[in-house]
């Protein structure tokens, strides 16, 4: 139980030093992801062959979601931004309809890894991992946001 304890508390002194200088210096996505992953993995008490199955598979749609989807999406944000002054109408609406179909690829990839994962785990153990990534995407806002609430108070 110790053991367990002491693990949780590093992960999260982990999570929240990750967070806080990912506003100053962006964390890696191998970093982030790992850091999620051990998240999910901690809160969901595994056996041995869950925990490989889990790892495999939440990996590789990780990747997958992370190459054909978030970079792509960084990508068309950073462009729609730095060019918004200047874009025509139909530059805006390609932006959006290209937005909004890298929203529904990962979705997809998303659901299509919900799947493989009841393919190869009780369906409550998928919840719990459902569960988990949620609450760690939730923590990890809160973070970002007082960090960027901190950052609004020393740079007025």
């Amino acid at each position: 139980m110790l053991n367990w304890i002491n693990k949780n508390s590093l992960l999260i002194l982990l999570l929240t030093t990750s967070f806080a200088f990912s506003q100053k210096h962006h964390m890696s996505y191998e970093r982030m992801k790992a850091i999620k992953m051990t998240y999910i993995a901690e809160k969901c008490e595994f056996t041995t062959a869950e925990e490989k199955i889990f790892w495999e598979v939440f990996d590789r749609f990780e990747d997958e979601i992370f190459e054909s989807c978030r970079k792509p999406m960084y990508t068309l944000r950073k462009n729609a931004i730095k060019n918004r002054d200047q874009a025509t109408e139909k530059e805006v609406i390609r932006f959006i309809k290209d937005y909004d179909s890298l929203e529904q690829l990962m979705l997809t990839k998303k659901q299509d890894r919900n799947k493989e994962l009841l393919k190869k785990l009780p369906a409550k153990k998928v919840l719990e991992i459902f569960t988990a990534e949620d609450r760690f995407n939730r923590h990890a806002l809160q973070i970002m946001n007082k960090s960027s609430e901190k950052d609004n108070e020393n740079h007025p």
